[in-house]
């Protein structure tokens, strides 16, 4: 609340936006909204058969090391690597009438294979390609239609295996694992066992199948780093479009459709928050950034291209890495080339984002009174804020909203409409430093605010208990806005209706209020005072506010300095303001400890901004070792005053010998020799 009893409402957090569009996101990391990635036009194809074909191509698999292997069916049938040698050579030798559906290759060098053989019975062959067990292990999938046998294989990084019928959205996970041939032993028959010497054995657990439609298609899968799994699903011809299905690590699902029409045909992860889809005939790879704590809740286009060197039957390759490959499938593969981008950003040119929940301002016909927008606005980006108010929850919904524009908006050409006008301070709130992370830039960067009116009414003040707010981002392709947070002030502190005359009040009411037209004299007198109310607003805020600059945590940069003189501290140089900040605020602790251990180690986790607290940096002082090269079964290592230990805690280095004690008591306890060759 400032001096004149304004209040605020603050818009800064992801979960206050609505953001399902996709076309704008929230910049996790620099923590404000900004518009999305730009879908190139060769990036995307609405060819749903080049996408089913897609999938009919033969798996090709690629190790952490750049190596690579695919089936090649022939007489007998083979699964052939290249990349440790100069060329292709066998790796496996398979039996007639074996096909390989797909193959997967963790980190620690055991090859996956999901085989059908002549008869129709399906199964996991676990291959150690370091042979330490003997290969293949046999895991036969349980029979049944063929419609509901897993045909796709996938692993994610962190060694969760997946398998899944494309036909039925049927799931498997792989547990256990193979006792390697080391760990065997012969025992006599009449030698008693308490349990197999394989505890868990490799079985395939059954999980809840994929949620789809009878009329959508799964077409591909792939596991990410942290074991999330990524259905591809794509709906009728009709509706031209495809969604993914995410399975999580408590096998939960959430469904997201994909913010681009077409149909994609692979599907692979370049990173932990971002996906690559592979559309038909594509020369790019789209990329989709995932937003969301665990569960991706959002996705949106990420703003970074992804050009393909190959061209023709391009497919993802399966791999436990990131970021993923791709390779070019017809006939003996290439080597499989990893998803790079290239840095040149692009952007969507426009973005609506609605805020969730209306704002509730708690009293009926209230006066919204002013936003202010912390944004930087790039040239030729800009953004239009939308407000509409109603004193009903359920009238908030069909609200009239009037635009606020901030920055270059393209096409705006109406004179009444009200434009925010940049700041020289960082923040309206005394002493704040802003939560943008850049400097601030005339008209380019910093806080922006505009009075909250209707343009085009007789009477422009904007009144009703709930407020409805409604974002649009302008970009120029190759940049973007970004709004770090909105903050609406309310209800109207009016100068002309608290200390004039009558003679100068709004005497307009009802439907002549509401009607279209030239705003009246009384109400442009209410908008021009405004403009004053504000810079006195305020310089009454920071007058009020003028005990901060007394406390080292929220005193101006330019201030600390200053602050410091009054206790006779000289800041360290070249050292950051946080830590600055820090040292000033223990000065008057420091002093009381100068010269001490306290006081060194209390100086010390300052200055290196905690690093002693947490463990970084050990203090020893003399002989006063923190940890002890001895163990000493049944001393109180626990007392703070012992000569030694000083403290909670954990001795190290020990082993049985000599200086091994063992006993009741502590140090007290001991004979003076054991004492003396303790301690010394």
């Amino acid at each position: 609340m400032d001096a004149n009893g304004h209040r605020f409402w603050l818009l800064a957090e992801e979960e206050k936006f609505d953001l399902s569009d996709g076309s704008v996101v929230w910049d996790r990391e620099r923590r404000l909204l900004r518009l999305s990635g730009g879908v190139p036009s060769d990036a995307v194809s609405g060819d749903r058969a080049g996408a089913l074909d897609i999938v009919a191509l033969s798996p090709v698999v690629v190790d952490g090391y750049g190596n690579w292997a695919w089936f090649e069916d022939g007489d007998p049938p083979k699964i052939r690597m290249a990349g440790a040698f100069e060329t292709p050579s066998d790796l496996l030798d398979l039996t007639a009438g074996i096909a390989v559906l797909d193959m997967a290759v963790d980190r620690d060098g055991v090859l996956y294979l999901l085989v059908r053989d002549a008869a129709g019975a399906h199964a996991l062959w676990i291959n150690d390609l370091r042979e330490r067990w003997e290969s293949p292990y046999v895991l036969a999938v349980e029979p049944g239609p063929v419609s509901e046998q897993p045909d796709r294989l996938s692993i994610g990084a962190e060694g969760v295996l997946w398998l899944m019928s494309r036909d039925s959205g049927k799931l498997w996970t792989l547990t256990g694992q193979p006792l390697p041939d080391l760990a065997l032993h012969e025992f006599a028959p009449d030698n008693f066992r308490p349990q197999d010497e394989n505890v868990e054995p490799p079985r395939l657990v059954i999980r809840e199948p994929v949620t789809r439609d009878a009329a959508e298609t799964i077409v591909d899968c792939a596991a990410g780093p942290d074991g999330t799994l990524a259905v591809l699903v794509l709906q009728p011809q009709e509706q031209g479009m495809a969604r993914i299905v995410f399975v999580g690590a408590d096998y939960a699902q959430a469904s997201l459709v994909v913010p681009v029409d077409g149909f994609p045909g692979s599907i692979g992860w370049i990173s932990k928050t971002r996906l690559a889809l592979l559309f038909p005939q594509a020369r790019r790879v789209l990329a989709l950034d995932l937003t969301g704590n665990g569960m991706p809740t959002a996705m949106a286009v990420a703003n970074a291209h992804y050009p393909l060197k190959r061209e023709g039957r391009v497919r993802l390759c399966r791999t436990a890495v990131v970021p993923a490959s791709y390779v070019a499938s017809d006939g003996i593969p290439a080597r499989p080339e990893p998803l790079h981008s290239l840095s040149l950003p692009g952007y969507v040119k426009r973005g609506p984002v609605t805020v969730a929940k209306p704002i509730d301002g708690g009293d009926h016909q209230m006066a919204w009174h002013r936003i202010y927008v912390e944004a930087v606005l790039p040239p030729g980006t800009g953004v239009t804020v939308r407000l509409g108010a109603a004193d009903t929850s359920e009238g908030i919904e069909s609200a009239v909203l009037h635009e606020h524009r901030f920055g270059e908006v393209p096409g705006a050409t109406a004179v009444d409409t009200p434009v925010g006008c940049w700041h020289r301070e960082a923040s309206e709130l005394p002493f704040h430093p802003g939560l943008l992370d850049c400097p601030l830039e005339a008209n380019r960067s910093g806080i922006f605010s505009a009075l909250v009116q209707r343009a085009g009414y007789k009477v422009r003040s904007l009144k009703g208990r709930y407020l409805t707010v409604q974002l649009e981002l302008h970009g120029s392709g190759q940049s973007t806005p970004q709004i770090a947070a909105l903050r609406i002030y309310g209800p109207r502190f009016s100068y002309v209706d608290r200390y004039l005359p009558a003679l100068y009040h709004e005497t307009l009411r009802g439907e002549a209020a509401e009607a279209a037209g030239d705003a009246t004299a009384q109400d442009f007198w209410q908008r021009y005072v405004a403009l004053f109310e504000e810079q006195l607003t305020t310089i009454e805020d920071k007058v009020a506010a003028a005990y901060l600059t007394t406390s080292p945590m929220s005193t101006p940069s330019d201030a600390l300095d200053w602050l410091a003189g009054w206790i006779g501290v000289t800041l360290v140089p070249g050292v950051p303001e946080d830590r600055r900040r820090r040292m000033l605020a223990q000065a008057t602790h420091l002093y009381r400890y100068r010269g001490t251990m306290p006081g060194i180690a209390m100086a010390l986790d300052t200055a290196t901004g905690g690093y002693v607290s947490s463990g970084n940096v050990v203090i020893l002082e003399d002989f006063r070792l923190r940890r002890t090269f001895a163990t000493i079964l049944g001393a109180d290592l626990a007392r703070r005053e012992d000569p030694l230990l000083l403290g909670y805690v954990e001795s190290g280095n020990s082993f049985v010998g000599e200086n091994l004690f063992i006993g009741e008591g502590d140090l007290a306890d001991l004979d003076e020799a054991r004492q003396a060759e303790l301690l010394s």
